[in-house]
């Protein structure tokens, strides 16, 4: 399911915050993933 725009105005603001708060956190976790998976790469590099 696409979620537009329109869609999220048409929700309750309850809705929209808890939709917001999800997706924030998702973010942070793959940031987070992203960081970790760039770390190893950057200390197995300097390894060699």
């Amino acid at each position: 399911m696409k979620i537009t725009k329109e869609i999220i105005k048409k929700l309750t603001l309850e809705i929209q915050k808890k939709i917001q708060s999800q997706l924030i956190q998702t973010l942070v976790e793959r940031l987070d993933e992203m960081n970790e998976k760039f770390i190893k790469l950057k200390t197995s590099i300097l390894k060699n």
